[in-house]
């Protein structure tokens, strides 16, 4: 979709979106995809559907944040040789 498809309402929304501050955008950003997107589901037994998924929660801020935050809290335990063969 491009900007001349957009109706008024949708122009003037994101006229709205532009004016707040980048903390508020970054709010309604995540809150956004949050609702675009509904739970992804898979079958383990289905690549594609693991990998389509995947593709969907790495579009939502709020998953990367909170897979980020969690890889840096265990980032310590890399390197404790405490790894297991899988």
């Amino acid at each position: 979709m491009t900007v001349d498809q957009l109706n008024s309402q949708e122009l003037r929304l994101i006229e709205l979106v532009r004016a707040l501050p980048a903390s508020a955008v970054q709010e309604v950003t995540a809150f956004a995809a949050a609702k675009a997107a509904p739970t992804p589901t898979w079958n383990y037994d289905d690549p594609a559907s693991c990998a389509e998924s995947w593709n969907r929660a790495m579009d939502n801020p709020a998953f990367v944040k909170a897979a980020r935050d969690l890889h840096d809290d265990f980032a310590f335990t890399e390197g404790d040789g405490l790894e297991e063969p899988y």
